[in-house]
């Protein structure tokens, strides 16, 4: 079983891979031809913001107590779940699904979010049944 350091480890690591991996590495569509966005785009740019908030909170963990760190866990679930439900339901994607914003951005939001809810979910059990 992995430490309480190294879960919060874990948890900076998946909150940087959301953030940075939505800005560069699985990023919505491109810019169209005459240089404005498609509002894919702005779903990516929400999802980044997310992560950000999410990073910050999973640095903080690292620094408090138990009980904080329970509590701030449970604060990262339903920011990890409104991240996942943001791209094509509250920010719709372009209407082609072969674009790689439904092909990839999507795909990866949701993967990258829900291992961050089981992580910091069995974090916080972890910390509740060692109290």
């Amino acid at each position: 079983m992995m430490n309480s350091k190294t879960r919060d480890i874990v948890t900076i690591v998946l909150s940087v891979v959301l953030c940075a991996g939505a800005a560069v590495v699985f990023k919505p569509c491109d810019p169209k031809e005459d240089g404005t966005w498609m509002l894919c785009h702005w779903a990516g740019q929400a999802v980044i913001g997310l992560g950000g908030v999410m990073t910050l909170i999973s640095v903080l963990r690292f620094f408090v107590g138990n009980e904080v760190k329970k509590g701030l866990d449970i604060a990262l679930i339903p920011i990890a779940v409104f991240a996942a439900y943001l791209p094509n339901n509250v920010i719709p994607l372009c209407k082609m699904e072969m674009m790689r914003c439904h092909m990839t951005f999507n795909p990866a939001v949701i993967f990258v979010s829900v291992i961050l809810i089981f992580a910091v979910a069995t974090d916080a059990y972890l910390l509740d049944k060692k109290r």
